[in-house]
């Protein structure tokens, strides 16, 4: 049997490279929120960690947020700026207020903070879900996010959550799509990117699932 040997990537460079690239296209951008909110959320996940065996420092998820609506055109300073503290209130007991940014991006990280007793019951999701299709940045910003969550997935949730992360994704993510082609019209082919990057590792998933599917055969050593 053909033994494959698992290359673990360097996470202090990868967090590194992640905040060099982010502030060099802020200060080459002008982009004042930005920066104050790339140390802000620095400051603030030190010492937290993302679920896995990876044990990725959690500012790399945030980075990995503003760096793919960068790369993806949603790259206006508010934006970028709510893609890095789209977790602080909820995860690292700061307030709406301490946020060092314009009361706009407050309140799009409002909208995607869950409430911590109610976020996860049906009328939780619900009302949270129904206030973020209210805002085309909320929307964004939540698409990316859920995109970075179902690629990490692998790494930190059993195979049952990952099951379950996939229906939510279904019920209350993907008619965030349909939002996001309203608000931004001029989008629609980094939309549909995004969207294909979710549904090709769901299918993915689906196969591991059903190995057996479509006539295929499992193969033991």
């Amino acid at each position: 049997m053909k033994q494959t040997r698992s290359i673990k990537p360097n996470v202090h460079a990868q967090e590194d490279r992640l905040h060099e690239t982010i502030t060099n296209f802020a200060k080459e951008k002008n982009m004042p929120q930005t920066l104050a909110a790339l140390e802000f959320a620095s400051q603030h996940h030190k010492g937290q960690y993302r679920c896995g065996r990876d044990h990725l420092p959690y500012i790399c998820h945030p980075m990995m947020v503003a760096l793919q609506a960068i790369a993806l055109g949603f790259d206006d300073d508010g934006t970028v700026a709510a893609c890095l503290l789209h977790d602080v209130i909820e995860d690292c007991n700061v307030t709406e207020e301490e946020l060092p940014v314009e009361e706009d991006v407050r309140q799009v990280v409002r909208l995607l903070t869950r409430d911590r007793k109610t976020g996860y019951t049906e009328a939780g999701r619900n009302k949270y879900y129904s206030a973020i299709a209210e805002n085309p940045v909320a929307v964004i910003v939540k698409l990316l996010d859920r995109s970075s969550n179902v690629s990490d997935m692998a790494t930190g949730f059993p195979y049952e959550k990952i099951l379950h992360y996939l229906e939510e994704t279904h019920r209350w993510i993907y008619p965030l799509f349909r939002k996001a082609e309203e608000y931004y019209p001029d989008k629609q082919a980094q939309l549909l990117l995004l969207k294909y990057h979710m549904d090709s590792i769901e299918n993915t998933i689906d196969r591991l699932e059903e190995p057996e599917k479509d006539g295929e055969t499992k193969e033991t050593a």
